[in-house]
C-alpha cells in the first residue's frame, strides 16, 4: 500500500514497507538494510517484549489496533501485510463504488 496522495506536489509517497522500516530505525535501533521484508522480528533481536513495543509502536503510528492473534507476526513482511489489512478494513466504503480514498 502507498500512503500519501501527493504524487506530483514534490512531495515523497511512502510505502507501509518503508514507515514500518523507519520505525523500527528510529525505535528499535536497527539498520535499515538489516529490514529485509523476509526478516524475521526474532532474527532483528526483537523478543516477545519487543514485539509487544513494536506493535504498540504501530498502532500509534499508522492508528489501527492489532488483533488478539497478532503473536502469528514472525517477520518484517507479516507486520506490513498486517498492518495493510487493518488499513483497508478501517477505510470508508462508498456503497456504489468501494473504499473512499
Amino acid at each position: 500500500m502507498v500512503l500519501g496522495d501527493d504524487i506530483g506536489e514534490g512531495k515523497s509517497v511512502m510505502t507501509t514497507l518503508q514507515r514500518l522500516q523507519d520505525l523500527l530505525v528510529k525505535r528499535f535501533d536497527l539498520e535499515r538494510k538489516d529490514l529485509d521484508p523476509a526478516a524475521s522480528l526474532e532474527q532483528l533481536g526483537l523478543d516477545s517484549m519487543g514485539t509487544i513495543d513494536l506493535m504498540f509502536q504501530v498502532e500509534d503510528e499508522f492508528g489501527v489496533t492489532f488483533p488478539r492473534d497478532a503473536d502469528a507476526l514472525k517477520t518484517v513482511q507479516d507486520v506490513v501485510d498486517c498492518i495493510e489489512r487493518l488499513l483497508a478494513d478501517a477505510a470508508p466504503v462508498d456503497s456504489d463504488r468501494g473504499p473512499v480514498p
